[in-house]
């Protein structure tokens, strides 16, 4: 069939339901067809069909219980009062049916549509209550050549992987079989044969209820047939007997969407509402061709299993869970998307639990790198270099960063992520960020959500994937050498040496909750914030500051840069922590204080005591204003500098050293 889509805003067509999607995806759907699908083929309802008829023996004249029962819409009643009234040849309302449903048809693209929606590994699973053969004419033109066709009264048993055929439940027109109509199901007299005295018509829904979910197109609520079908389903249901709860696309003009809605439930049925267009029915007629299409190609089959597999939790059958993780591989994109779903208020939920990340890292669906060249798009949500940050995700990944995001509030994925050093794709880490924007006011939620903000913000964590590695820094060190006067290599020096944190897993943090009295609910952001102090040479620092020993010159150059940066190292290590990282980083002022206790970030220390020092002989206005800065700073780390450097300077007033103590 084509695979063109009708051009029509994607937000008329309503989802399918994740009952359908599964259903179709295990074999167990059932398409359930009325005279609806034939309109745009020409083919009339089956209000319109009778008056067809009324017109086509002029000589007819109604009675008063006749006129009754088509003012009341009881069309089966109405025909049976005229068949019964006619004289001699009682063939003429059979007759004028098997004319007017014999004419050449518009077009077979809906029953195109329905049949590639209808077709499962074992056959074509469709039933049809409409006379006319427009469904045998698409099966020749689809080259649906082992598909059979059966007709009332002969119909079969619909069981799973024996099943193959479209099945006129009311009969069907065939001028060589059947040339006067007499099995065709058009009267009160007839469905009162079907589906009450010989009941084979009742006895294959029962059947059909029982192992198959139906989904009813092209049908009203209030049409005649649905009477006789739902009896026939609610007396399964009244029996006590397992039936799955049948759908029906419902359309509905404007402002009426929840009386149509009300009048499917009422009957036990769930409509998928969609609205008219003019009052047409464009949209389901554009919804059944993007259907058929993406379950024509295997995607929408792969999207099935997702639906049938992804909501229940690990662990799976290993046939099951390889064919979950098969789907899912799809670099379409289209059967991840079924890992969320939409809730009422339109708000993306997730279908999938977060107990299959686990397996998704270990099929690499989150964290293994794959470049599509053609597309400029990679796949890799996690473990993310610094150097690959050029490629957008695929959409694959972008549908994986939906699921991702719609568990922002379990702690599971924060301490996933935090385990990870934070390290994401930028894309991911900007949709958490919008994310947790939104969702921060909600009740419980806003410390985790700071949290968030904090780990995936790229100006505030380094990755351990995104240090530098040696031969930068060895570069760097080379270029102080060469270029020491250059006012660039300062650039270099500050790019390296600045500080970030290294997000870790909280949860040691929460051990000593219960010895404390606390529980959860007690957390703040900085609880929730495991993190030490880094630098983006990693402990490469003491290489750099070993280079940059002796060279006041560009000490002096750098001393406000150094100034800035230790300002940032403490500004960034009070989001985590109310203590002052100095007391462990830094044993004495002087020296090479980065290595003696394993913070890399201490080496700050060092350069900014280092440049402290060169700006007292070459620049002592400059080395004066940085000691003011360092007294009147919150921090113990800059108040330790100004006691060492009131201890030792040469340049410092009296009133000046007597700052550091009293300050």
């Amino acid at each position: 069939m084509s695979k063109q889509t009708a051009p029509l805003p994607n937000d008329l067509v309503p989802p399918l339901p994740p009952q359908i999607r599964k259903a179709q995806g295990q074999g167990t759907l059932v398409l359930f067809c009325g005279a609806g699908v034939s309109c745009p083929a020409g083919y009339p309802i089956f209000s319109d069909l009778v008056e067809y008829i009324y017109e086509a023996v002029p000589s007819h004249k109604r009675g008063k219980r006749e006129q009754g029962a088509l003012d009341r819409k009881e069309y089966d009643r109405a025909l049976h009062i005229f068949e019964s009234s006619l004289q001699g040849d009682k063939r003429e309302v059979r007759a004028a049916t098997i004319e007017r449903l014999s004419k050449r048809p518009r077009t077979l693209g809906i029953h195109e549509a329905l049949l590639c929606i209808a077709k499962q590994a074992d056959g074509v699973h469709l039933v049809t209550t409409n006379f006319d053969n427009l469904f045998e004419k698409a099966l020749r033109k689809l080259k649906y050549k082992s598909t059979e066709v059966d007709a009332a009264p002969t119909l079969p048993v619909p069981k799973p992987k024996k099943w193959d055929s479209v099945v006129h439940l009311h009969g069907l027109v065939n001028k060589s079989a059947d040339p006067d109509g007499r099995r065709l199901v058009l009267t009160s007299a007839d469905f009162g044969s079907s589906y009450l005295t010989e009941r084979w018509a009742s006895r294959f829904i029962t059947e059909l209820v029982s192992r198959y979910t139906i989904l009813f197109v092209g049908y009203n609520a209030d049409d005649a047939v649905m009477r006789y079908i739902l009896d026939a389903l609610h007396t399964e249901i009244q029996r006590g007997e397992r039936v799955y709860p049948p759908f029906a696309f419902a359309g509905y003009d404007s402002g009426k969407r929840e009386e149509v809605v009300g009048e499917w439930k009422a009957k036990g049925v769930k409509a998928i509402a969609y609205p008219k267009v003019d009052k047409k029915h464009l949209v389901l007629e554009a919804l059944l061709t993007n259907w058929a299409s993406d379950w024509e190609d295997g995607r929408q089959g792969k999207s099935s299993i997702v639906d049938s597999l992804a909501p229940s939790n690990p662990p799976l059958p290993s046939d099951e869970k390889e064919k979950l993780l098969w789907a899912l591989a799809d670099p379409s994109g289209i059967p991840a998307s079924r890992l969320t779903t939409l809730d009422t208020n339109g708000a993306l939920q997730p279908l999938a639990p977060l107990s299959w990340v686990d397996d998704f890292f270990e099929a690499g669906l989150l964290s293994a790198r794959s470049i599509d060249q053609e597309e400029g798009v990679e796949d890799r949500l996690f473990g993310v270099r610094d150097t690959e940050h050029g490629m957008p995700l695929s959409k694959r990944d972008r549908q994986f960063c939906s699921w991702l995001c719609t568990h922002l509030p379990n702690l599971d994925l924060y301490r996933q992520v935090a385990a990870a050093g934070g390290s994401l794709h930028p894309d991911l880490a900007l949709r958490i960020r919008g994310e947790v924007v939104e969702k921060q006011l909600s009740a419980g939620y806003a410390d985790l959500s700071a949290a968030w903000s904090v780990v995936t913000s790229p100006a505030i964590v380094l990755p351990p994937s995104q240090e530098m590695p040696f031969k930068a820094v060895e570069a760097t060190c080379l270029a102080i050498d060469r270029w020491e006067s250059a006012p660039w290599i300062d650039n270099d020096i500050e790019h390296a040496l600045t500080p970030f944190l290294r997000i870790q897993d909280p949860e040691g943090k929460w051990a000593y909750e219960p010895a404390l009295g606390l529980t959860a609910a007690d957390r703040t952001t900085q609880d929730y914030l495991s993190a030490d102090l880094t630098l983006r040479c990693g402990d490469l620092g003491d290489l750099l500051a070993e280079k940059l020993r002796g060279k006041e010159d560009l000490l002096v150059r750098l001393a406000t840069r150094a100034t800035s940066l230790l300002r940032r190292a403490l500004d960034l290590y009070a989001i985590v922590s109310n203590q002052d990282p100095s007391w462990l980083g830094v044993s004495r002022i002087g020296g090479l204080a980065s290595s003696s206790r394993g913070q890399t970030w201490a080496v700050l220390v060092d350069l900014v005591w280092s440049a402290f020092l060169a700006c007292e002989d070459k620049a002592p206005d400059e080395a004066s204003a940085t000691y003011e800065a360092w007294v009147r700073s919150p921090y113990p780390a800059h108040r330790r500098l100004a006691i060492r450097a009131a201890a030792v300077s040469k340049i410092l007033t009296p009133a000046q050293r007597m700052s550091a103590l009293v300050g």
